[in-house]
């Protein structure tokens, strides 16, 4: 049952940085804030194991550089980007995704390591 309230909780508070990007994407500054704060507290409560902030980083390098590939390409492009074609909160927000997933497939299937 906790693992279960958990992922409610988790998947929440991911709800909530969709709807952070959607009101705050013009604020660039505001929202690196916000989703590095949020991010921090998360990856604090919910995934303090040491590989899953190797996961974290390399989701936050390895996402923003098939965007920038992606958006110099022409696939894409961003409202407000400040560096590459993205915005700076993204790298915050592809690692996080990546540890979410992670966690979400592991306790959905019952997968572990």
């Amino acid at each position: 049952m906790k693992t279960e309230i958990n992922i409610l909780y988790e998947t929440i508070v991911v709800i909530s940085c969709v709807f952070l990007i959607a009101f705050l994407w013009s604020d660039n500054a505001l929202l690196f804030v916000i989703s590095l704060l949020v991010c921090s507290i998360a990856l604090y409560i919910w995934h303090r194991e040491k590989n899953e902030l190797l996961l974290f980083i390399m989701g936050a390098i390895f996402g923003p550089v098939v965007e920038v590939i992606c958006i110099y390409s022409g696939a894409w492009s961003y409202s407000n980007p400040s560096f590459l074609g993205i915005p700076p909160w993204l790298p915050i927000v592809w690692g996080y995704a990546i540890v979410y997933l992670k966690g979400i497939h592991e306790n959905v299937l019952g997968v572990k390591k």
